[in-house]
């Protein structure tokens, strides 16, 4: 099973060979992986390639992030870059995390927070203005406009379950004073 966020691709093949179980990603997917020795199962993003036998597990692909993201639920997956050969195996609860500029792997602790999409909530955490503009923009398909100098200190934490954009601008307004015009109804 796989559930794509916002903005996302997948491209796989009309059907999966005898031998390998292949597709390609951009953007985030949450996916459970039905355990198949004879068929591993194999997603490309990018330069990174994450190899699965059976697990449930999300990977964050977009872009403009600069960076790959694997938090793992249950299971094991290798996550390697082809390229130059570097690996790292991740166990449940653990993050694997590539950042383009630095060319390196790091493993941690994921949050619950990384995955809520998948169940319909947009989940703040500490957010800076960019976090938040970026997230609303794919989440709801809009392009944000702003005017005059954001503060470098705008940060907010919050949870919203499918609500409308207007919602969520009118909480964020009511934590930090600011106006805004939606051109369209959301």
């Amino acid at each position: 099973k796989v559930m794509l966020n916002a903005q996302s691709n997948l491209n796989y093949p009309v059907q999966f060979s005898d031998s390998l179980r292949e597709l390609w990603l951009q953007g985030e997917a949450y996916f459970d992986v039905v355990k198949d020795p004879q068929r591993p199962f194999i997603i490309h993003t990018g330069e990174i390639t994450t190899h699965v036998l059976g697990t449930s597990f999300n990977v964050n692909a977009y872009a403009e992030r600069n960076s790959y993201q694997i938090a793992l639920i249950s299971g094991k997956v290798m996550v390697s870059k082809p390229a130059t050969g570097e690996n790292v195996l991740i166990e449940p609860g653990q993050r694997a995390a590539y950042e383009k500029e630095k060319s390196v792997f790091t493993t941690d602790v994921f949050s619950e927070v990384e995955i809520a999409w998948k169940d319909g909530l947009i989940y703040f955490e500490n957010a800076d203005f960019s976090k938040i503009k970026s997230t609303l923009e794919r989440w709801y398909g809009v392009e944000i406009i702003t005017e005059g100098e954001i503060d470098k200190k705008w940060e907010f934490s919050g949870k919203f379950k499918n609500e409308s954009l207007r919602n969520i601008l009118e909480a964020l307004k009511f934590s930090h004073d600011f106006e805004y015009k939606l051109d369209r109804k959301y």
